[in-house]
This record gives structure tokens, C-alpha cells and sequence, in this order.
């Protein structure tokens, strides 16, 4: 090593040298792994951070990563010393919008040692010690505090952080509070040593101390500590967290902020990973609220696709905040309240269904929030255009808020007359499918029972005649259109001779019940008339 290695300057003698140290290792391990560790490999590969050969580097690093994952002694440390000297080489940002890659082909040993970081993590969390997982867990989250420090831009800073963040989402806790990955199948599978909070035996010992007249006062936890770091150790997530909200803040790569706002939404929903360590969440509703409206985020990002406006950013932010709302017990009520005004805001955007969603959401998880808010949003909501896009959370909007009296108990004739303007034009059957007019007919309904009884004689000729512009008026259309609905209309059949009562039968009066209801006995029989052609084909 000391003459093929250290003092030679060619790059294939060397890199064949290395070849054969890791032969030896791999043969010898089980043997002299720590006689190898300390008389060859520390001395020889102490300083490959700062040698001058980049490949020479990577196939350096890359034996350290191999030795360190296998490696369950007291040497651990002092491989993960170098490799942590080469992840932190600095990943320097051409300035230009070229790609450099002669400038970013220098970087490929960081990049070889912070994914060797990772397959060390992820085999570290299943095995003794524990401290070994804890430390490559602070060295990672380090590493991508660098990244922010020192605004690193290049493709293959970008690449690090994407695989280095997709590793952190993809982390969940069990309610045993255990830390645990995916495995290649996607089965979740959890560590028994490392976990995301203090351990139940910490937690015995902390309650004991005060307690006890028995133990020494100050020095006592010192000799219970080892043994606990060994068998068992703490990862917060909190610090993983606190590089999240830093991406969300400063990144400038648009593929690496989607790729955490995309995982976000599902890792925030394992509430046992978030509130077992102190991540703040107040923090990260602020922050993505300003991102909703930060009409300057679309400037600060790289390599967007085509096309790219705040849109993009709005559709990837809001089924976060959607999945925030569950966490209303730990977000203080101002910025409840800028939670809510943040999605109205969005209803202007063309995120306005996941900000419909998400309101739905609000109006069970923050009551107390929306029952101040609501009357000027069911308002906003009538400026909506009646689209398919829009059909089902605006209704199932408005289907989840009627079974919750207490929150429109102060709604006033002008609330009740925006739900029925905003349900009305769903009960096209020419525009939407069976499933948005049967909705819209029971949130009409519903509405229509559940408003004060003084309102209704009011509300009954704008129902009526807002039923007959869109329930009814499609069915007067040319015969051929008519013809045409008729194959997919109702099995249900009546008798001809109820269908030609009913059709005879004329009305008194044009603006009386009566004639309305007159008016549906006609529309019965129409739909009567109109037997698919399915169904006739299976008759034959």
C-alpha cells in the first residue's frame, strides 16, 4: 500500500491496489477486521479526502462505505470520520446556465459518499450498536444543512439532496414508536433499536431520579447511559424536519421541492413520527401558506418544464396544507385562521378543487375557525363556474357542512340562497353524470329541510324554477338529443296508462305549485318513454 499506493501517481495502479484491499477485507474480515482497520485502511485512506485523483477517491470512498456498513466495532467511528471529510467537499455552483460537467464530474466522490451514507443508515437501523444508526443520522441531516449554507446549485448537489430527502420521507414510526423503511417490496419494516422519541426505560429512570433518596444526586446517570446507547438509540425527526422546512424556504430546484411537497402530505399523516419529537408545525403551515401567494417563487426556480407558472407550485402545496388541517390541536388560532384564508385565496387559482377539499377538511377539523368564516365563503363560492372538475368536492363540500348544524346555525336567507345557487346547476343530467344530480339533488334537499321555516315559502319558487332551467328545460330540447339521453335514462318503468294520466292532466295556474308539480309528472312520463337500447337488445 505504502509503495503501489501512497507514493505511486498513476490512476490504475492505484485504483488495482484498492482492488485488492478490498479482496483482502472481504476474505480476511470475519478474522482481522480490526487488525486491518487499524494498521492499513485508517492510516493509508485517512487523507483520500484530500487527494488529488478523483477516481482514485471514488473507489476509495466507495470501499469505505462497504467496510463501514459491515463494520460493528469501535472503529466505526474513525471510517465514518473520513467519509464524512469527503461528503464535506464543497459542491460548488457554476454561475452560468451551462452545465460544467467537467466542474461536476470532480463532485462524483461526495456524491458516492452520501449515498453510501444512506445504504449504511438503512442497514444500521436493524442492527447493534444503535449509536451507529444515531451518528450517520446527524452526519446526513449535517450534510444537507451544507447544502442551504451555502446555496449549492449544481446538478449533482440537487441529485444528493433529491435521493437524501425521498430517504427521509419514505421513514415512518410504528405506535411502539419505532423508526422504520420500506423494504423492496414496500412492506414497512421496523427497527427494534432505534426509535423516534426517548425510550420507556429512559423515561423510568428520568421519573425515578427526582424520587429516589437512594441515588447519588448527580453523577448516577452516567453508568446507566452506555448500556441504553448501545441497545437502544434516538433519531428526532425534528432535525430532518428542520431541513424540510429549510427546503421549502430556499430551494431553487424545482424537481427536488416537488419531490418533498409530493412525499410530505403521506409523512405527515404518521403522526407518531411528527409529534413524538419537536418538529414545528405552526412553522411549516406559515410557510406554506406564503407559498401559496409568493408570486416570486416561480423565479426562484430551476429547471422547470414548460409552461411552468405558481399553478404547479399551489397544486403540490395544498395537499399538504389538506393534511395539516388533522393537526388544528397544535397550530395556534391565527394561524388556523391564515390556513382557511390561505385556501379561499386559492379558489381563484385553478387549485380550486384541492382548495375545496381542503376547506371540507377545515370545516370538520376547525370548527371554531369556520363558523366565523363561513358565511363570506359560501358567498365566494357562487363565483365558481359549474364545471366537472368542480361538480363533486363542491358538493360533497356542501353535503359535509349540512350535517353540521352548529356551523351555519347564524346562516341568513342571502347563505341559504348561495347553496342553492351553487347546487342547481349540478342537476343537469345533459352536463354531469347520475352521481353529481343525485347529489345535488339531496344537498338541495337536505338544505331546503334544514333552513329556518320561515325561510322557506321564499326559497321554494327559486328552487322550482332554477330545477325547471336545469333539471327540466334539457329535456325540450330537438327530438334527436332527446333520443339520444334516452339510452342511458332510468330502468325504472310505469305503466302507460299512469304515464298518460299524468301527461293529460293540465295545470291552473303557470307560477303554482301545483302546475310544478304537474310539470314533474310530465318529466316522469318522458323518461317513461325513453327504454334504452341495451335494455331492448337484451329483451329480444
Amino acid at each position: 500500500m505504502e509503495k503501489f499506493f501512497r507514493n505511486e501517481s498513476r490512476t490504475m495502479i492505484r485504483i488495482k491496489v484498492l482492488h485488492i484491499l478490498s479482496f483482502v477485507l472481504s476474505t480476511n474480515r470475519q478474522l482481522y477486521e480490526e487488525e486491518l482497520i487499524e494498521v492499513v485502511v485508517i492510516p493509508q485512506l485517512g487523507q483520500i479526502a484530500e487527494d488529488r485523483d478523483l477516481s482514485v477517491r471514488r473507489q476509495a470512498t466507495q470501499l469505505l462505505v462497504d467496510l463501514a456498513e459491515g463494520c460493528n466495532t469501535h472503529h466505526f467511528g474513525s471510517l465514518l470520520d473520513i467519509i464524512e471529510r469527503v461528503a464535506s467537499r464543497p459542491l460548488t455552483c457554476s454561475m452560468d446556465g451551462e452545465r460544467d460537467l467537467s466542474v461536476e464530474s470532480t463532485m462524483e466522490d461526495v456524491r458516492t459518499s452520501v449515498l453510501g451514507l444512506l445504504d449504511i443508515l438503512e442497514s444500521k437501523l436493524y442492527s447493534l450498536p444503535a449509536s451507529h444508526a444515531s451518528r450517520v443520522y446527524e452526519l446526513l441531516i449535517s450534510h444537507l444543512q451544507l447544502h442551504y449554507k451555502y446555496k449549492y446549485c449544481s446538478a449533482i448537489a440537487s441529485s444528493v439532496r433529491l435521493q437524501v430527502f425521498d430517504f427521509l420521507l419514505m421513514m415512518r414510526a410504528d405506535f411502539l414508536h419505532r423508526l422504520g423503511l420500506p423494504n423492496k417490496d414496500g412492506v414497512m419494516r421496523f427497527s427494534p433499536y432505534c426509535h423516534c422519541d426517548v425510550g420507556e426505560s429512559e423515561k423510568r429512570v428520568t421519573d425515578k431520579k427526582p424520587a429516589g433518596s437512594v441515588s447519588p444526586p448527580a453523577g448516577s446517570p452516567t453508568p446507566v447511559a452506555p448500556p441504553s446507547s448501545i441497545r437502544t438509540a434516538y433519531l428526532p425527526y425534528s432535525l430532518a424536519f428542520n431541513v424540510l422546512l429549510q427546503c421549502l424556504k430556499m430551494e431553487s430546484d424545482w424537481k427536488v421541492l416537488k419531490l418533498v411537497l409530493d412525499k410530505m402530505s403521506c409523512t405527515i399523516q404518521n403522526k407518531v413520527l411528527i409529534l413524538t419529537s419537536p418538529c414545528n408545525i405552526d412553522h411549516l403551515c406559515s410557510t406554506l401558506c406564503s407559498m401559496v401567494t409568493d408570486r416570486l417563487i416561480s423565479e426562484r426556480l430551476r429547471k422547470t418544464p414548460d409552461g411552468f407558472s405558481l399553478t404547479d407550485v399551489q397544486l403540490a402545496v395544498v395537499p399538504v396544507l389538506t393534511a395539516l388541517t388533522s393537526y388544528h390541536s397544535y397550530l395556534e388560532q391565527p394561524r388556523q385562521r391564515e390556513l382557511v384564508q390561505c385556501l379561499e385565496k386559492g379558489l381563484i387559482y385553478r387549485c380550486a378543487k384541492q382548495c375545496v377539499v381542503a376547506l371540507t377538511m377545515c370545516t370538520v377539523e376547525m370548527p371554531d375557525i369556520m363558523i366565523k368564516l363561513l358565511p363570506a365563503l359560501i358567498v365566494k363560492l357562487t363565483h365558481i363556474s359549474a364545471t366537472v372538475a368542480m361538480a363533486s368536492p363542491m358538493l360533497e363540500f356542501l353535503s359535509t357542512l349540512v350535517r353540521l348544524p352548529h356551523l351555519y346555525a347564524n346562516f341568513v336567507a342571502e347563505q341559504y340562497v348561495s347553496v342553492f345557487a351553487i347546487s342547481l346547476p349540478y342537476t343537469n343530467p345533459s352536463k354531469f353524470n347520475q352521481y353529481i344530480v343525485s347529489l345535488a339533488h339531496h344537498v338541495i334537499a337536505m338544505w331546503f329541510i334544514r333552513c329556518r321555516l320561515p325561510f322557506r315559502k321564499d326559497f321554494v319558487q327559486y328552487i322550482t324554477k332554477g330545477l325547471r332551467s336545469n333539471a327540466l328545460l334539457p329535456f325540450d330540447d330537438t327530438h334527436e338529443q332527446s333520443s339520444f339521453r334516452a339510452r342511458s335514462t332510468s330502468l325504472n318503468e310505469r305503466p302507460k296508462s299512469l304515464r298518460t294520466t299524468k301527461v293529460v292532466k293540465q295545470g291552473p295556474s303557470a307560477n303554482s305549485p301545483v302546475k310544478d308539480l304537474k310539470d314533474l309528472s310530465a318529466m316522469d312520463a318522458f323518461r317513461s318513454r325513453s327504454i334504452s337500447v341495451s335494455e331492448h337488445a337484451v329483451r329480444r
